[in-house]
């Protein structure tokens, strides 16, 4: 294999909480504390490499978390040069920050990276503040940028042409190829000019890539230049509507180690890293993911061909390879082999977007990569550039045969997919499955006797069931299951929405309302998940919120239970006792708990048990696959 170099930006989270304490714990569980000052990322950044004298961006958010005024807020100057304040000294330009923050409110400060040579930099982020306890406090953050060997090889902007009118700004994004595939945000580091001014100016300062429409005329150009490259867009200053041509920027590719074998259910286990990929077009001599010789990779987004056909789609891989686009699988060849062409159709409208996911896994040795399409029929099919991808993913996929690890282990799942609007009292609910035998999926019928509340909706990820917390449910019986009992192994996975919290939400139950004989989980009203065998139970340690989704799995083996959320190990625990009957002929109530007194109040979504208890690399590789995950 060759190595393939990659780098990420990666800031570790060290908060001070005034003098007395620190904290450090991962981003991806950070939560503001109930006072102090607070330093957190905000959602605009996107970065996934960065080429040698390219500088990065990283916005940061504030946030007051006390009851009082912050005063005197001020920035210490990084100790090395690859970091700053953009602009300058705190608190710098492109922020929202000054020297004062009200009880309970934000703001933002941009800081940079920048280096000439390879290497890993670190150093912290510092700010001091006083507020009316006293101080001076300080509230600190460590940041890490990792630059790599590659270069910047050419330069487009994420818009082609567009139209303005007078006084109204668009951003405009500078997107660097480097040389080793990937694809950067450059805005920050490119120089930015008007063919035009007096018709339409750029900001090439603190806001670069910022466009104003001045007076009414163009098209003229608005250019942005980097390391000898340039691209431009075509900006006409009108009063009409505004509207602006993009292109895109690549797909969204994010790297794990994976189990190790052919075929793994486990492709996804440990992140090593993400980036923006140009295209996929690799060919890796050494492997991509950090030094493992067992890797996955999925690259999530969008495509659009130039032309209303159907297209020959075309991947060459070493191993396995699958494709998704509008959530339907293209292309299947999930086994070991050799660099092999695998091909499959899809029907395109020109230049409309549509979701694609792509994944592939190898096993040791060399691994290629390439994803291709020609209109038509199968002749010579050629990469799928960058103008093409769009690293914007819209649609998680549904759970389903080749999306669910261990799925014909699958004794029952919902997708929770219907026609969107009002649910009826004692409609189907169309089921999946997995297991060979029973084999056909069982439908389950819907409960909603008051006739309001209960309704198919479209979500973020794609769609679900909305309960209203009164009396709506779903439920499903048959005299021939396969449903876990006793102490036999089982797991349980499920996207959750909490609409509110401050009461019991049950999520999936069966079994009978008596000490032991009940199995299943909820929602807490703390928001904590509470794995539940009726008289025993183990708690997650985290609490989930009420505005997202959030994927929970429990697993369990005679009195072992594990609790997973978002993918990531929550908690283990030893139950007190295990189901003492067998509880498998009985009925599966979603959104109810066994007792008839408690119901969910808002979302569920893709929801399924199996007879099996799923590894961590399974319950990792299921969320990756069902979610919508984006450049961060």
């Amino acid at each position: 294999m060759k190595f393939f170099c990659l780098f990420v930006f990666i800031l570790n989270i060290s908060l001070v909480q005034k003098a007395e304490a620190q904290f450090v714990v991962p981003f991806s569980y950070w939560k503001n504390m109930t006072a102090g000052l607070t330093i957190s990322d905000a959602t605009i950044f996107n970065l996934g490499i960065l080429p040698l004298n390219a500088a990065a961006q990283r916005t940061l958010t504030l946030t007051n978390n006390g009851a009082t005024i912050i005063n005197n807020l001020s920035g210490t100057n990084f100790a090395i040069t690859q970091f700053g304040f953009q602009g300058g000294t705190y608190p710098g330009s492109g922020g929202t920050c000054g020297i004062f923050l009200s009880a309970g409110s934000s703001c933002t400060v941009v800081i940079t990276a920048q280096s000439a040579s390879a290497a890993t930099y670190s150093d912290t982020m510092t700010i001091n503040y006083t507020d009316a306890q006293g101080g001076p406090y300080i509230s600190r953050r460590p940041v890490t940028v990792r630059v790599n060997s590659s270069t910047v090889t050419g330069l487009t902007l994420n818009y082609i042409s567009g139209t303005l009118p007078i006084g109204n700004t668009q951003q405009v994004k500078c997107i660097g190829s480097t040389s080793d595939g990937g694809s950067i945000d450059l805005t920050s580091s490119c120089v930015w000019s008007s063919a035009n001014a007096a018709i339409a100016s750029v900001n090439n300062t603190s806001s670069k890539g910022l466009i104003t429409g001045v007076s009414n005329g163009g098209p003229i150009n608005i250019t942005a230049t980097f390391g000898g490259f340039s691209a431009t867009v075509a900006v006409t200053v009108a009063a009409a509507a505004q509207v602006f041509i993009d292109q895109g920027d690549g797909l969204f590719g994010r790297y794990f180690a994976a189990q190790t074998g052919a075929s793994p259910e486990g492709a996804f286990t440990t992140l090593v890293n993400q980036r923006i990929d140009a295209t996929v077009d690799f060919l890796w001599g050494t492997n991509p993911a950090g030094g493992v010789l067992n890797y996955g990779i999925h690259w999530t987004g969008q495509i659009v061909a130039p032309t209303s056909a159907s297209y020959c789609i075309q991947t060459i891989s070493d191993d396995g390879v699958r494709v998704w686009i509008n959530n339907t699988l293209v292309i299947n060849n999930w086994t070991d082999h050799g660099p092999s062409p695998n091909t499959g159709s899809f029907t395109f409208v020109a230049n409309q977007k549509y979701p694609i996911y792509m994944e592939m896994y190898n096993n040791a040795g060399g691994a290629v990569a390439r994803l291709q399409y020609v209109s038509g029929a199968c002749g010579t099919p050629v990469a799928v550039t960058q103008p093409y991808l769009y690293s914007i993913a819209v649609r998680a996929l549904d759970f389903r045969q080749f999306v669910v690890p261990a799925y014909t282990n699958m004794v029952r799942a919902y997708a929770m997919n219907g026609t969107v609007g009002a649910i009826a009292n004692g409609a189907a609910v169309t089921g999946i499955s997995g297991l060979g035998a029973p084999g056909a999926p069982l439908n389950a019928v819907a409960s909603n006797v008051n006739g309001t509340g209960m309704a198919y909706v479209t979500t973020d990820r794609s769609q679900a069931i909305s309960f209203d917390g009164v009396d709506d449910y779903v439920s499903s019986t048959e005299t021939t299951t396969f449903l876990p009992g006793g102490s036999t192994a089982r797991s349980i996975s499920a996207w959750v929405k909490p609409s509110a919290l401050g009461s019991t939400l049950p999520i999936m139950y069966w079994g009978a309302n008596t000490a032991n004989n009940g199995y299943g989980l909820e929602v807490l009203p703390s928001g904590i998940i509470r794995h539940n065998i009726i008289g025993t139970f183990c708690d997650s340690s985290v609490s989930i919120p009420t505005a997202t989704f959030s994927f929970v799995t429990v697993t369990l083996l005679g009195t072992a239970g594990q609790i997973y959320i978002n993918g990531q190990l929550d908690s283990s625990c030893t139950f007190g006792a295990t189901p003492t009957t067998t509880v498998n002929l009985t009925t599966v109530y979603i959104g109810r708990n066994l007792a008839n007194t408690n119901f969910f109040s808002g979302q569920i979504d893709d929801i399924g048990i199996w007879n099996v208890v799923l590894t961590a690399g399974q319950v990792n590789t299921l969320y990756e696959r069902t979610r919508v995950i984006n450049p961060p």
